[in-house]
């Protein structure tokens, strides 16, 4: 998926996670950012939160509201041919995407976006010279930390974002540069890109 800031990557997290009180926080964090980008005009992220939030809502069995926020979503996205916004939440969206096209004005970009999900995109491919082992799966919050590493955050910085101790950081931290087979953050993230973990253009 394209690179998030902090406060979705978190959200999402929350979301994956599905415990009710971690939902309803995923929740507060969506509408507040939806309300910072909706007052800048930031059309991108309104419409990714907007997916997410679908998601959410879908977790919660609410699927009016969930139909409601990725109608608004296919809405912006329409005329601006924003078919990945959708694609990088991967298959699991179908079934509420095929809901919104019931409606003719949306059927033809929902089509779009749905035939898209049958097409791979590339993997990062290793260098030649370079044999990449075998990881240990991160764990979802491993690899949240791992984005705000690669966005040259330190640890205390990680933990504020994260409302987590330093010395959780540290504990995550370790863990990560031990399952990537790594000494330190550059490497840690550079080896990320490289077994597709994080984009390839993520700042490191």
């Amino acid at each position: 998926m394209a690179f998030e800031v902090p406060a979705l990557a978190w959200a999402r997290l929350l979301i994956a996670e599905r415990d009710p009180n971690g939902v309803a926080e995923a929740d507060a964090i969506l509408a507040r950012q939806l309300e910072c980008y909706e007052g800048c005009h930031q059309v991108l992220r309104v419409m990714k939160i907007l997916v997410i939030q679908a998601l959410l809502f879908r977790t919660r069995g609410e699927m009016s509201r969930a139909l409601e926020a990725l109608e608004r979503a296919v809405r912006l996205a329409t005329p601006r041919g924003m078919v990945r916004v959708f694609v990088d939440e991967g298959p699991a969206l179908g079934p509420l995407l095929l809901e919104i096209a019931r409606d003719p004005q949306h059927r033809d970009f929902v089509t779009r976006v749905v035939n898209s999900f049958g097409t791979p995109r590339p993997s990062p491919v290793p260098l030649a010279h370079e044999q990449l082992p075998t990881v240990e799966q991160l764990t979802e919050r491993e690899i949240v930390v791992l984005e705000l590493m690669a966005q040259r955050l330190s640890n205390k910085e990680i933990a504020r974002q994260l409302t987590l101790s330093w010395l959780t950081v540290s504990k995550h931290a370790s863990h990560i540069f031990s399952k990537l087979q790594v000494s330190g953050r550059r490497a840690a993230v550079e080896r990320a890109r490289r077994l597709g973990l994080l984009p390839l253009d993520s700042v490191a």
